[in-house]
């Protein structure tokens, strides 16, 4: 869900983003009382800068860095920040291929299972399709190469591309990031970089805070509209402040 904070200047926005992001959480020189919780769970229970995200009003990127690789650069810090009971679809797949090896060699230490494997390994190789990709291959070999595609896609980063599609920055993926000094993507471009990198990790929630620094209406209402379809369909959680809606 997209949710929008609306207030005047000074009115404590970016000090309550931060805290509910989990930023002052060790700060020796504040004090904070009450409790947060996310879905019941104070920050004792959880570490707060692996589930939220905060996003400055202000642009930091290393500027001579394209754009796919600071989202790609993004990607594989933020996914060094796992733990070991999220889901790894390529360690399921692994164990998956593992057990159905270990069955097929106990299969075949049994002379009638044996006989009966090779007796439907070649009614299907005679009737195997032209256009198959995979006809007249070994169910190992079949493995192998599904294990070695789904290691390309995974670790390419599927959800960099998906996301630079989906923010409206795939045309500028080869084109620096850029600063003050060095010519590079729009500000308004920028700016959707500086989104993107937040939601390319493993993190639910995303604290934005007054992101229309330098944007004009039109631009800033295009990148808020592109926030609230990525937001739903990552199911993630994006709090928004601003200074004017």
């Amino acid at each position: 869900r997209l949710t929008l904070l609306l207030a005047p200047p000074g009115s404590g926005k970016t000090t309550l983003m931060k805290t509910l992001a989990g930023r002052y959480q060790h700060e020796k020189t504040l004090h904070i009382s009450g409790d947060i919780r996310y879905n019941g769970h104070t920050f004792d229970e959880f570490r707060a800068e692996r589930t939220a995200a905060f996003i400055s009003q202000h642009d930091v990127h290393i500027p001579a860095l394209s754009v796919l690789d600071t989202l790609m650069f993004a990607y594989v810090c933020q996914q060094g920040l796992a733990t070991k009971n999220d889901y790894n679809l390529l360690a399921e797949l692994r164990d998956a291929i593992t057990r159905k090896r270990a069955r097929s060699a106990h299969q075949h230490a049994d002379p009638s299972a044996s006989a009966a494997h090779n007796l439907e390994t070649a009614d299907t190789a005679e009737g195997h399709d032209p256009n198959d990709p995979w006809a007249g291959k070994t169910p190992e070999q079949v493995e192998d190469e599904i294990l070695a595609l789904g290691e390309k896609v995974y670790l390419s980063g599927v959800k960099v591309l998906t996301l630079m599609r989906g923010m409206g920055i795939s045309h500028t993926k080869d084109t620096p990031v850029g600063d003050s000094m060095l010519r590079g993507v729009s500000g308004g471009e920028r700016k959707r970089v500086t989104v993107a990198e937040m939601m390319v990790g493993p993190r639910r929630v995303g604290f934005m805070d007054e992101i229309s620094t330098g944007l004009d209406s039109a631009t800033l209402h295009s990148i808020i509209s592109r926030l609230g379809v990525q937001t739903r369909g990552f199911g993630m959680t994006s709090l928004v402040s601003l200074l004017q809606p």
